[in-house]
């Protein structure tokens, strides 16, 4: 629940005018938290049960405000 909160906040303080920047922003964050399961799966030869969505969601973010300009 609070990872859901976090992405709210952000949303909310980002200049995310448009459902086409949300839906940029919540890609971002999957493509960072996907890469994050990869390089756990790999480096651990498992698949990881549970990942820590905080770090995916700050680095999508900072990814979001490299692209976007803001």
């Amino acid at each position: 629940m609070g990872d859901s909160k976090l992405i709210f906040l952000i949303a909310l303080v980002l200049p995310v005018v448009s459902i086409a920047d949300f839906l940029e922003l919540l890609t971002l964050i999957f493509l960072a938290a996907a890469f994050h399961i990869l390089c756990n799966w790999l480096l651990s030869k498992r698949f990881p049960a549970t990942i820590a969505m905080a770090p995916a969601i700050f680095i999508g973010t900072a990814l979001y405000l490299a692209t976007s300009g803001g």
